[in-house]
């Protein structure tokens, strides 16, 4: 947008009449000239007289050409003077026009008729001020109400003439009027139309409110995409609670069964189910997850772990369908490489499930490698790298862009149908991130692929060998007197069958007050606490038997909570309650076993020393 200082284009504009009293000054310095030639013109009437009347003709046309010289040579800087100011006024992006004192119109110029619309061929130069206002009004320049050129006309001889006033013309400009009086009397009026700065001021502002009502329907959106989120991520969590319930009953049956004595049809026919529910507990924890990763609230739980304890463990579980399938499995973890880091033992366990679990999965023949590797940073950290390499179908080439995204299948090939949701890949990325890390990708069809994760792990202090592997797989070194709360009897069920072959005895119990007064009338070992169940829940029945506890003085029990809702806050939240652990269903067998060893392999004390 284009700014004009009004009063500084007045100025401007009235330079003519100021110059051209300049000139007139000049041409009176020429009087002295004037004044010698006459003084020159008597003296030569004196040699006349003197000398004779011949000499006389020769003195006047002497004198005349002089006269004539020097009057043309004041005339040219004032003719070039004018010329100059004449087309310095004519190209100024402002309407000028000058007034002399009575109010007659001296000069205009060629932009004051575009501002103005004047008609083609009028020029009001020469005409009264007052002439030019009655015949631009007769022309319908001036509506009935615009009293502007009227109250000029009246301000003509005030000393308080307005120095800017506003028109808007027939055409829709609008027009800005500054006035600035001149020094020898009259004024210089300049026209500047500011039509399309007032236009942009309304677009600026029709912009503004339109910004502030799209801030507005943002904010709504916002709100209503966070109830929504909050909304689907209680359905989730229900939906999780819902499903995990009886897949533990299917699940733990499964197993239960299958340590039966078997045909190989009817082992077949178990594995079958047992892979199934689990498979639909997998989609149920990838769901979750990437409920949890986008939301923001999945938290990242940092402490101490075994390495290569777990990546032998995801070898463990991968096992049975590689030895179905005829594969080697290997895991190559150095000797000389550090075992124990700090990290997320939880979450990377989940990144190598999948990736081992996906190179088996899609693999018919040859091998599967699980190759760790390290270097040392600092003493304090390592930088690892963990590459899982196969011999299966590999992954076109158009694939492998996308292959982290959500929803992302290999494509059906040899045989093969597309297997899961497509979400893991894109949950382990997800989660290899959130690690610090990075993932990549390297692939040819009917190959093999190759997925490789770096990532960069505190050094945790080294701990003796010999317990960690026996953690989750030495039975408890004394029989238990277990306490179970459980209102689902199929998972009553399923607990029982598990403890069956075990000297530890199970006492059943329905609700969290059962519990209570179970465990008042006899103190078990240890105490499997459901948390959802009638009457008292398992955190009230929490509560009022750690009090009981406190006011006799006794040694806390271990309370191991059992819960459908795999949530990382749950977890937190039975820790501040009071209990001793977590587990969440469906339980596997060797899973509840491993819990029962690492709590309750001491005695506990009946009062506190």
């Amino acid at each position: 947008m284009e700014h004009f200082d009004l009063r500084e284009t007045a100025v401007t504009a009235e330079a003519a009449p100021v110059r051209r009293s300049s000139l007139d000054t000049a041409s009176r310095r020429l009087d002295p000239a004037i004044i010698g030639l006459v003084a020159l013109t008597w003296i030569s009437a004196g040699a006349i007289f003197l000398f004779g009347f011949w000499t006389m003709g020769v003195a006047i046309a002497a004198a005349t050409t002089a006269l004539v010289l020097l009057r043309r040579r004041a005339r040219r800087p004032t003719v070039a003077a004018s010329t100059g100011i004449d087309e310095i006024i004519d190209v100024m992006s402002q309407g000028l026009m000058v007034l002399d004192s009575t109010g007659r119109i001296e000069t205009t110029n060629t932009r004051l008729r575009e501002v103005l619309g004047w008609p083609e061929g009028w020029n009001p130069v020469g005409q009264q001020f007052s002439d030019f206002i009655a015949a631009s009004r007769s022309r319908g320049d001036y509506g009935p109400r615009e009293v502007v050129p009227l109250q000029f006309l009246r301000d003509m001889t005030d000393a308080n003439l307005r120095e800017q006033v506003y028109h808007e013309t027939p055409a829709g400009r609008q027009v800005n009027v500054a006035t600035k009086p001149r020094q020898k009397g009259g004024w210089v009026l300049t026209f500047t139309d500011f039509t399309q700065s007032k236009a942009d001021a309304r677009n600026l502002v029709a912009a503004r409110t339109e910004a502030k009502a799209q801030a507005e329907r943002a904010q709504v959106f916002a709100e209503t995409a966070a109830e929504a989120n909050q909304a689907k991520s209680a359905f989730l969590a229900r939906m999780s609670h819902e499903i995990r319930t009886p897949m533990n009953g299917i699940i733990g049956m499964s197993d239960v069964l299958s340590e039966g004595d078997l045909s190989a049809e009817q082992q077949l026919s178990i594995d079958t189910i047992r892979h199934s529910a689990e498979a639909l507990v997998m989609l149920i924890n990838d769901i979750l997850d990437l409920s949890k990763i986008e939301a923001g609230r999945l938290e990242l739980i940092r402490g101490p772990f075994d390495l290569a304890y777990l990546c032998n463990d995801v070898q463990r579980l991968a096992e049975p369908l590689a030895r179905r399938k005829s594969l080697a499995l290997h895991v190559d973890y150095p000797p000389d490489l550090p075992r124990r880091f700090e990290g997320d033992a939880l979450r990377l366990r989940q990144v190598l499930t999948n990736l081992v679990g996906n190179a088996v999965k899609f693999t018919d023949a040859g091998a599967v490698r699980v190759d760790v590797k390290g270097h040392r940073r600092s003493e304090a950290q390592m930088a690892l790298t963990l590459t899982i390499s196969d011999t299966g179908i590999g992954i076109p080439a158009s694939r492998i862009a996308t292959i982290f995204d959500d929803f992302v299948q290999v494509s059906a090939r040899d045989g093969h149908r597309d297997q899961g949701t497509g979400l893991g890949l894109a949950i382990t990325a997800r989660l290899v991130r959130m690690m610090g890390g990075e993932i990549t990708v390297e692939s040819r069809q009917s190959v093999g692929s190759r997925f490789t994760v770096t990532l960069r792990l505190p050094i945790a202090a080294e701990i003796d060998e010999s317990a960690t592997e026996q953690l989750g797989s030495a039975p408890a070194t004394r029989p238990l007197k277990i306490l179970m709360a459980e209102d689902n009897r199929v998972n009553r069920l399923v607990f029982e069958k598990y403890l069956e072959p075990t000297q530890h005895s199970l006492t059943l119990v329905e609700n969290g007050q059962e519990a209570i007064d179970a465990f008042s009338n006899e103190p078990p070992d240890l105490i499997l606490m459901d948390l959802s169940m009638p009457l008292v829940d398992g955190w009230e029945a929490t509560e009022k038997i750690r009090g009981l506890e406190a006011r006799e003085n006794r040694q806390p029990v271990p309370i191991i909570a059992l819960t459908a809702h795999a949530m990382e806050e749950t977890r937190q939240a039975c820790l501040a309650a009071g209990m001793t652990d977590y587990l969440t269903k469906p339980v596997r067998k060797d899973v509840l076993l491993e819990m029962l060893a690492r709590h309750g392999g001491q005695p506990p004390t009946d009062h506190l020393a």
